[in-house]
């Protein structure tokens, strides 16, 4: 998070002293190396291939058809052949180096194939070239730079589709306000180090641990207690990073280091799950190092045969077409790319995954446990009781609350801004928050002027010693009026909109659920809706309950948010941390949620098994289509081209199955 969101001048301060690939199947494989983005390069290169491939395949079928003779056929040959040449500088430079990379590392990657099919081909072609006769196949080097290359295109614009996703959620996080050389200034997180003093306004989070040397104010510590009541602290007090400092400007002293940015290490994470394979690809990529030797070996099976039984031009050509109609596109493209589509989904919902297998986890699911406390409730408190002390009339309370809190976007004055239109009629003059405190004022009551002041157990002490017990209530506010307290006001959480109605939706789609709460009560409601329900549970105790949902079969996923959540998060199949929680939930977990709306929960779930089935079925759509094509090409009916063809509409085919969306809008 940052803490800096304020263009506004920073007030003045004394000084301080501080004191202190597309085809390339595993994990390392390079993408093609595409023209830098912005300008419509890259769909040029593969307009300038398509063309190519066109215009060579009608020169080439005029040359097989009727073969020129002498300086002709030699210039012809010539042109057709450094059309290849051509076509593997433009849009296949890096297939050769990826190929030799993974075969050093002692890895199988389609690239090798497209290689295989590449070389094949050309090297059959010039054969033919030098030795006078038979026929020739140089569109196809040039066709197979071009699919590999449209496969580039798609995967390179779903990753910056997702970039952009990422960057657009992270935007202005990277940076804080630091004293240097006697004024305030904006550096970013990196630069930082223990000692140094920063500077965090209302509405702003501290980056990093501190101590706080200036100042006074509420704090929301959600982020690491779960607690939803701000927090009172001041001068000599710990704050910890991710509290949002509510009322008024902190000096704070940094006792921590900050290894980076958010935004360097959600973008890192990002990357890394771009680069990294999921499990599902892992497993494909175990298919396609059986696959490739298997290949190989039909196609030097089909060459023997057919050199025995027809001759060297009928072996040529069979073999060349069982290598051309078997490169798995499906493999390469297809796959990844349906990943990437997930994965957007994920990202575009405000989802952080820290696992490339969040959406495989997902579709696994059968049972989802929340937990309640800063999970299902929301941060803005609601008014449980309003007790007015005797001879005071109720409503005269309310509307001096209301007229008190109108001004203030404090979070504890939220729950009462519907009073506001009840102290309409109340006439304040010198209103003032209290940082830490609360707010006062003076009201006119009864014609005359009499301080008011609305806040917290403390600011009771200060003003009115032994009117409430020691220590108070941390979820209540107080008005005093002149020397009297004239009423108390609870608070309570309140739940997130939808979770009643997300509960029957989930449970409508199958799955199982459950509520598990340290919190000795639930609202009925809740209740009622979830079911399964766990109160005054401790950390150990819904760590037991997830293990027990999987080890009968019921792969959990679990949404928390506090430090108890952390071992129920790491034992689940799929887990989200919820909210700005504590850093050990989020570390624990599959994926975070800064802000969920749980109304595209149902959505995302039945992304996640659309994206499971669409694999399934691009499996065995490729796995058919290459056992089935293979076996044609070596019975020796289909010409090398004609192989190709077929090739890119099975590509095409797999890669529109991917592309498409995963809803219908």
């Amino acid at each position: 998070m940052s803490c800096c969101h304020s263009n506004t001048a920073p007030p003045p301060a004394p000084p301080v002293t501080p004191v202190g690939s597309c085809c390339g199947g595993a994990a390392k494989a390079t993408a093609p190396e595409l023209p830098k983005p912005g300008h419509g390069t890259e769909w040029g290169v593969l307009g300038l291939l398509v063309f190519l491939s066109g215009l060579t395949m009608n020169v080439n079928l005029v040359v097989n058809l009727d073969a020129p003779e002498g300086t002709t056929r030699w210039v012809m040959h010539g042109l057709l052949a450094l059309g290849g040449v051509v076509a593997m500088l433009v849009g296949g430079r890096d297939l050769t180096r990826s190929a030799w990379r993974a075969a050093r590392e002692g890895r199988i990657v389609t690239d090798q194939l497209f290689l295989a099919g590449v070389a094949a081909s050309w090297g059959v072609s010039v054969h033919a070239t030098l030795v006078g006769h038979g026929p020739v196949f140089y569109e196809v080097p040039i066709l197979l730079p071009a699919i590999r290359y449209f496969g580039a295109i798609l995967l390179q614009k779903q990753q910056r589709h997702i970039e952009q996703i990422t960057l657009e959620q992270l935007a202005g996080v990277a940076s804080a306000r630091v004293w240097r050389q006697g004024a305030w200034q904006m550096e970013p997180l990196a630069s930082l180090h223990r000692g140094d003093h920063l500077q965090v306004r209302p509405g702003e989070a501290l980056p990093v641990d501190g101590i706080i040397r200036k100042g006074r104010a509420y704090v929301q510590s959600q982020a690491l207690t779960g607690e939803p009541f701000p927090v009172a602290l001041e001068a000599g007090e710990e704050i910890r990073a991710g509290m949002i400092v509510l009322d008024a400007a902190l000096e704070v002293e940094m006792t921590g280091e900050v290894a980076g940015s958010e935004l360097a290490s959600i973008g890192a994470t990002t990357q890394r799950l771009l680069r990294d394979k999921p499990p599902f690809l892992r497993s494909v990529e175990k298919v396609v190092a059986r696959f490739l030797p298997a290949v190989l070996g039909a196609s030097g099976a089909t060459f023997a045969f057919w050199w025995w039984w027809a001759g060297l031009p009928s072996a040529i050509s069979n073999s060349l077409a069982v290598v051309l109609v078997a490169c798995p596109c499906a493999f390469g493209v297809a796959i990844p790319l349906l990943y990437r589509n997930g994965l957007t989904g994920v990202l575009r919902r405000g989802i952080s995954p820290t696992s490339g297998g969040v959406m495989e986890s997902l579709s696994m699911v059968k049972t989802i446990a929340f937990d309640k406390t800063g999970t299902l409730t929301v941060r803005e408190m609601k008014v449980a009781s309003l007790e007015a002390a005797d001879g005071i009339d109720p409503a005269q309370v309310r509307a001096l609350i209301g007229a008190l809190n109108a001004r203030s976007d404090h979070p504890v004055a939220r729950p009462f801004w519907s009073w506001a239109a009840e102290g309409a009629t109340v006439e304040l003059r010198g209103w003032r928050a209290v940082p830490g405190r609360g707010v006062e004022a003076e009201a006119r009551l009864q014609g005359e002027w009499e301080t008011v002041r609305l806040g917290s157990a403390a600011m009771v002490r200060e003003n009115l010693p032994g009117a409430v017990p020691h220590g108070g209530s941390a979820r209540a506010v107080y008005l005093l009026v002149g020397s009297r307290l004239a009423a108390t006001c609870h608070l309570e959480e309140e739940m997130r909109p939808h979770a009643t109605e997300l509960a029957e939706k989930l449970r409508r789609d199958g799955y199982q659920l459950a509520l598990l709460t340290g919190d000795s009560t639930v609202p009925a409601e809740v209740a009622e809706a979830f079911g399964e329900v766990h109160t005054a549970m401790r950390p150990m105790e819904k760590l037991a309950a997830v293990r027990q949902w999987e080890a009968q079969g019921r792969p959990v996923l679990f949404f928390g948010d506090g430090l108890n959540d952390a071992s129920a998060l790491a034992a689940a199949t799929a887990s989200i941390a919820v909210g700005d929680g504590a850093e050990l939930a989020i570390r624990s977990a599959k994926a975070r949620w800064a802000q969920p709306d749980y109304r595209t929960l149902p959505a995302l779930l039945r992304e996640a098994r659309e994206v499971s089935r669409r694999t399934r079925l691009i499996l065995r759509v490729a796995l058919s289509y290459n056992t089935v094509g293979m076996v044609i090409a070596a019975l020796g009916w289909l010409h090398p081209v004609v192989a190709t063809i077929v090739m890119l509409c099975s590509s095409a085919t797999v890669t529109a199955l991917a592309a498409r969306p995963l809803q219908k809008p």
